[in-house]
């Protein structure tokens, strides 16, 4: 059991591995068992019933053969945790943010995100007239990435205004549900918005 790549494993197989060398023909055995490994004993889809040593496989004895050898351990992705704000007007339209040109969802329309909760509270201050405090946090959603996984933390809010400033800015859109399908947003966040 256990990964052959971990230290104490790779140390077991070798002590194994030195106890069966032969006493002659170190070519031949060596040649043998890339052979035997090639061909019969394949990681995937072993030929146990041709296999001339099978009685003395501890993982065809034991039933394991589809788990041995034991696959290297995936590193657990890192998780990262965004505040996304879902956020209508008295009309139901929803506020959208452009993403930045480079990165995940690369200039895309997506719901404000923030790292934190005091940074979403900042930007809600700057950007919108409404109560922050009202906003309740909803159900995390968690999306995976190759090399991380994103928690999705919605904060939704209604009956907001718009300062004057979101008019002047190329990266802020209100959207009706109706545009919705013909604007380009990222998976999670078109999910989000259909609950």
């Amino acid at each position: 059991d256990g990964w052959p790549g971990m230290p104490a494993i790779e140390k077991r197989l070798w002590t194994i591995a030195d106890a069966l060398l032969p006493h002659s023909r170190l070519a031949d055995y060596t040649q043998a068992q890339m052979d035997f490994g090639a061909t019969l004993c394949t990681r995937s889809d072993p030929e146990c019933p041709r296999c001339p040593i099978r009685q003395d496989c501890l993982a065809f004895r034991g039933g394991r053969t589809a788990e041995l050898p034991s696959p290297r351990p995936g590193k657990p992705l890192p998780l990262r945790t965004a505040h996304m704000l879902v956020i209508k007007d008295d009309a139901s339209r929803i506020l959208l943010q452009r993403r930045p040109p480079a990165g995940v969802w690369a200039c895309l329309w997506s719901l404000p995100e923030h790292p934190s909760l005091a940074e979403a509270r900042h930007w809600f201050e700057c950007h919108v007239d409404g109560d922050f405090g009202s906003m309740p946090a909803g159900e995390a959603v968690i999306h995976g990435f190759s090399h991380y996984r994103l928690q999705i933390l919605p904060h939704r809010i209604a009956g907001v205004r718009a300062r004057a400033a979101i008019g002047d800015n190329a990266d802020l859109r209100w959207a009706a549900h109706t545009e919705l399908a013909n604007i380009g947003l990222p998976a999670p966040v078109r999910r989000l918005l259909k609950e």
